[in-house]
């Protein structure tokens, strides 16, 4: 019967393939029969007054980001088009590159004769930068692209003139750049070093006799990538150097050079080449700069920090190269600062899109012949969503604190924004990778329509993990500056003052060892938790250090030794700090039903939090028990959530248009009569059998474990590829920049199969399906007390729960047969498949909270077997991506030589 029905359905897609006759004009679909779009508001209700939700989610400049919204909604060049009856706007996301980049500065030009940057840089103090955060915010709303064009201009070149630079570089560019007379580049990234910025190998002289610095590209590794505008439309760059003076390298310094003239003619001793198609941000011309002994003024060195004389002495106040190192960094905190911020904004695009959705799509019945159920009543959907959307909250507004912090910033407060900054970027661009992911596999199929935003929002917004510092490495900062703050006031027996830490001045909370509903959602018990998990690992951090220092190792040794505890504080300290600025929100407003349901929101924050991180459990902060009374209080908070969904986001304050279509009225929007003439309305579908000896007796088993091997691979496939926890560690951001290129292939697979964790069956529903399966085998054997025979039950019905665990779950390939030491026709021997397998079973206990974890000593012994382990593969070379190879060569100008002819730029 299914495979007629299958053919059926086969039949009637190659007649549409094959462009069969359309039906007659006589006949109809009568719409009263089909499924009928219900706005969720005719059955949601407000609970609270939505307008000062989002006031108070916003922060601050609300009337100025509603200006920008209609400036436009109003323009053409904003891609309007109408979907079901509303406007939409939103970025052609299937023109090719070089037409997103040629739209994105239409756009720019278009907000410039409107007034949009008044003052970014020529204004200052806290409101001016305030408003300045507030539309930049919007444009990353509305397109990535244009934010990060913007940002590179004002935020990057724009603030390294201001801030780096003294009086004369202020009166000539600064007005010019705010007005585009100027268009900015930032050259500080390199093919060789990203992250490492003291690394890099770009080296400037100074030549006494003209009077003139000479910037050159020693090797392939030093030429500049990744530079923002550097392909098309810049014409001047800050270049980050190394100055050497009289043979002596003075660190890092910031020069302007400029690359292009008024015409847009690459200058002489400047070669430049185009990065090319990327997984996202394909509205930025990123490029590759190379510099060969180019000659710029002596008055070009930014020279806040440093100077040098005309006759060529070195000069500087800040005597320690660290220091000054220091700070040329400090400037560059309002990079993570913004990359915070719009992190979230898209995290909230995201769920306003999946909530609306899940508000009015309906899916299978509880009762026979029932109507069918709206997906967000159901439990699990509540669960997918809802605390993302109240991590999403509490991140909003420590995203705000953050900014507020910074434009109100003095040298004191340096330190601190930049822990600050470091921790929350990470935190937050993972969140959101996270949430835009969970956010496409609940809108199924539809979330991989790019004009529905959610799927292609994961490529647009990736990068985020790994530009202006890789998340890892900024968490192990974090824990950097924590344990030389920890160490400095233990030394010097002083009270923790500054980065959150006073608590540590006070004894040590002790916890509940029962924990009831209300002591789960008590503000004081979740404050008390999170410092002490904090506490403790500072602790343990710190005491792991000084014994390998003890022991003859290097600070930096030991640090690298315990990273898995340095980002475990990283986490702890951030979320902790997140915690704190939505309490204190809420303490901030009266008492009310606003107050109430911010309070459900917050108690969400902490209790999904303390779910999901298995230090409470690992270092015996809860016990079993207790994390088992976390689990169902998210529960229970996702109930009580479920009736404010729609006036949660709502509360973002983000107009309709800039929502994906499925958002509202999905029906019409595919509707027949929205379709545009001339677009491609053929969709191919793939059919993926597996062929077995099947009987009728083991189809049931078949359904089963397919369904479970569906979803858990699938899943694994997109959390390899990059996944959306930050407790892992990624094939995309792991390849830092490189992984966004298209060539480079881990970026581009992401968007490719991310389709597969919702068709042929969400994977959700699949691991639904395998539960009930396993209950419906499980009841009546214990019933008729029967052993255990089928769906690979019985096998492990005798056995100690390690072995059961480990013969049940792995591979059968994998297992040392008795007696035998070795199979011939395997490229390893049999100790490195156990390593394997023995790494694959702990590390599923680690990522489960139900178990410790003992995994580090496994990665140094897998480590020499890496290179092979991928060897035996067996893909081939030609269909990898180049940096797997020689990444220098595959980067290296002679490719690029032709891209520097004016002919190509046009």
């Amino acid at each position: 019967m299914s495979e007629n029905r299958a053919l059926q359905r086969a039949h009637i897609l190659a007649n549409h393939i094959l462009r069969s006759p359309p039906l007659p004009s006589s006949l109809s679909l009568a719409r009263e029969v089909c499924l009928q779009y219900s706005p969720p508001e005719l059955n949601e209700s407000y609970g609270f007054d939505v307008k000062e939700m989002r006031r108070l989610l916003d922060g601050h400049n609300t009337e100025d980001r509603d200006w920008l919204y209609g400036l436009m909604m109003q323009s053409n060049l904003f891609n309007r088009k109408e979907r079901g009856g509303k406007i939409f706007v939103s970025p052609d996301y299937n023109q090719t590159m070089e037409q997103q980049r040629e739209i994105t500065m239409k756009r720019i030009w278009y907000l410039l004769e409107k007034g949009v940057y008044r003052g970014w840089l020529t204004d200052s103090g806290p409101e001016a930068e305030l408003k300045k955060l507030a539309l930049l915010e919007v444009c990353g709303i509305y397109d990535h692209s244009l934010s990060i064009k913007l940002g590179v201009h004002f935020f990057l070149w724009g603030n390294a003139v201001k801030f780096f630079g003294t009086k004369r570089h202020h009166e000539k560019w600064l007005k010019n750049t705010e007005d585009y007379v100027v268009k900015g580049c930032f050259a500080m990234t390199e093919l060789g070093h990203g992250s490492n910025v003291r690394g890099i190998e770009t080296v400037t002289t100074y030549d006494p006799r003209t009077g003139e610095f000479v910037i050159n590209t020693p090797c392939e590794s030093a030429q500049k990538y990744w530079i923002g505008g550097a392909a098309k439309h810049a014409t001047h760059t800050i270049v980050f150097s190394q100055l050497n003076i009289n043979g002596t390298n003075q660190g890092v310094h910031a020069f302007i050079a400029q690359i292009r003239d008024e015409d847009g003619n690459i200058c002489p001793n400047i070669r430049v080449a185009d990065c090319g198609h990327k997984i996202g941000l394909n509205g930025v011309d990123n490029g590759r700069i190379w510099f060969d002994n180019l000659r710029i003024p002596r008055e070009n060195l930014l020279n806040s920090v440093a100077d040098v004389s005309p006759d060529g002495e070195y000069v500087s106040a800040i005597k320690d190269p660290d220091q000054r190192f220091g700070a040329f960094m400090a400037p560059l905190t309002s990079g993570r600062v913004t990359i915070a911020s719009s992190a979230i904004y898209s995290a909230k695009v995201g769920l306003a899109i999946a909530l609306r959705y899940s508000l009015s799509r309906r899916a299978f019945s509880v009762k026979a012949n029932g109507p069918e159920v709206l997906l967000l009543d159901y439990p699990s959907h509540q669960r997918r969503l809802l605390p993302l959307l109240a991590k999403t909250y509490a991140m909003s507004f420590a995203a705000n604190d953050l900014k507020m912090i910074y434009v109100k910033r003095t040298p004191e407060t340096n330190k601190a924004i930049h822990v600050v900054s470091s921790g929350l970027k990470a935190v937050l661009t993972w969140h959101n990778m996270h949430t835009l992911q969970e956010c496409r596999e609940a809108v199924g199929g539809q979330g991989v329509k790019t004009e529905n935003l959610v799927g292609q929002l994961k490529g647009e917004f990736d990068v985020q993990t790994t530009f202006e510092g890789d998340n890892n490495v900024l968490m192990q900062q974090v824990s950097k500056a924590l344990f030389a703050e920890y160490v400095s006031c233990k030394k010097r027996n002083k009270p923790f003052k500054g980065l959150g830490l006073e608590h540590m001045n006070s004894s040590r909370p002790v916890l509940p060892t029962q924990l009831s509903s209300s002591t789960l959602r008590c503000s004081q018990f979740q404050k008390n938790v999170f410092c002490l998990r904090e506490r403790d690992l500072l602790e343990r951090f710190t005491s792991e250090v000084a014994q390998l220092q003890g022991r003859g190792e290097s600070r930096e040794s030991s640090f690298l030794v315990n990273h898995e505890l340095a980002e475990d504080l990283g986490k702890a300290f951030t979320e902790k700090a997140i915690l704190q600025t939505i309490l204190d929100a809420e303490a901030k407003l009266p008492a009310g039903s606003m107050k109430d349901v911010l309070g459900l929101v917050r108690s969400m924050y902490a209790l999904i939090s303390i779910e999901e991180d298995p230090s409470f459990l690992r270092y015996g902060y809860l016990s079993r028990d207790n994390v088992g009374d976390v689990r169902r209080e998210v529960s229970k908070l996702c109930g009580e959530l479920r009736p404010h969904a729609l006036a949660l986001v709502s509360s973002f304050g983000i107009p309709d248009a800039f929502l994906g279509p499925i958002a509202f009225n999905w029906v019409e929007a595919n509707a027949w009569s929205s379709t545009e003439r001339g677009e491609s309305l053929l969709y191919q579908m793939c059919f993926f059998c597996i062929y077995v000896k099947r009987t009728p007796e083991t189809n049931k088993e078949i359904h089963v474990i397919s369904s479970g091997l569906k979803a858990v691979l699938t899943w694994h496939n997109m959390r390899t590829l990059q996944l959306s926890y930050p407790n892992f560690h990624e094939c995309r951001e792991s390849c830092g920049g490189q992984g966004v290129k298209t060539e480079n292939r881990v970026g581009h697979l992401k968007g490719d199969y991310d389709g597969q964790t919702t068709f042929e069956g969400d994977n959700n529903v699949l691991m639904q399906q395998v539960s009930k399966a396993l209950f419906a085998e499980y009841v009546p054997c214990k019933k008729k007390k029967k052993t255990f025979q089928r769906i690979g039950i019985g096998a492990h019905e005798q056995s100690s729960p390690c072995v059961a665990y480990s013969t049940h779950i792995f591979c059968p390939l994998m297992q040392p047969l008795p007696g035998r030491k070795q199979r011939v026709h395997l490229p390893f021997n049999l100790d490195v498949l156990g390593i394997a397998r023995l790494m694959y079973a702990l590390i599923c206990m680690e990522e489960d909270p139900s178990f410790l974890r003992e995994v580090s000593k496994l990665c140094r012994e897998l480590r020499p077997h890496a290179l092979a382990l991928v060897t035996s593969f067996g893909i081939p070379d030609a269909f990898l991506g180049p940096i797997a190879f020689n990444w220098v060569e595959a980067n290296a100008s002679l490719v690029f030589s032709l891209v520097t002819t004016n002919k190509l730029f046009q």
